[in-house]
């Protein structure tokens, strides 16, 4: 129990933008996420909450959340390991991959992956994981990206998945937001903005929260 968690990355040149983070002995922990995640439990059990939606991982569940969603453990009743692979969003979209689909080696390595179309997508978790660990090759690290991505988008059963709620003022907040970026050294209040927006103070910081 006074185990101090312990976190391993891995990274692979031939696959930037894809990060594999091993945590072992980990207790509670969140995460603003400005990347993908995909989460998989070894045998760490609990409870995460995303979208104010709570959501049961246990070891064998594949969880998957969005750049901008915020993750955090409410309830742990296992403390364990889990794994997480994080996606940077440019490489969401299969055509973004820059594979060369035609080209002999993403082909072949394509074609493979295709046969086990029949996976499940913790089993392709499993796969893309391990080939980043060994230092798999350029074509069959992204062959493997790219049977995680498309496969689990086009169907999503057997991953939990963090989905945003859809809220009455969900425009209002988007556009606090944009006010923000537009000036993030800005001294303005929460007032001055909420003006701006013909919202009260209460009104703008209650969406804010809300949708974010």
């Amino acid at each position: 129990l006074n185990a101090k968690p312990r976190f391993s990355y891995y990274r692979s040149p031939c696959l930037p933008g894809v990060e594999l983070l091993e945590a072992n002995t980990i207790t509670e922990w969140r995460w603003y996420l400005t990347r993908c995640v995909w989460i998989a439990p070894e045998s760490w059990d609990g409870e995460v909450l995303c979208h104010q939606r709570t959501h049961v991982l246990m070891p064998g569940s594949l969880f998957c959340a969005d750049p901008e969603d915020v993750c955090r453990s409410v309830r742990v009743r296992r403390i364990g390991r889990l794994n997480a692979i994080f996606i940077d969003r440019a490489l969401l979209e299969l055509e973004n991959l820059g594979c060369d689909a035609g080209a002999p080696p993403f082909a072949r390595h394509a074609r493979e992956l295709t046969d086990e179309a029949e996976q499940e997508p913790r089993e392709r978790f499993a796969a893309l994981c391990q080939a980043l660990r060994s230092g798999a090759s350029r074509e069959q690290l992204r062959a493997h990206l790219v049977h995680l991505l498309r496969h689990s988008r086009e169907s999503m059963s057997g991953v939990l998945r963090a989905e945003r709620a859809r809220r009455r003022h969900s425009r209002s907040a988007e556009r606090l937001r944009a006010l923000l970026d537009a000036d993030p050294t800005g001294k303005r209040s929460v007032e001055q903005l909420s003006l701006q927006l013909g919202l009260t103070r209460f009104q703008a910081l209650r969406s804010f929260k809300e949708h974010f």
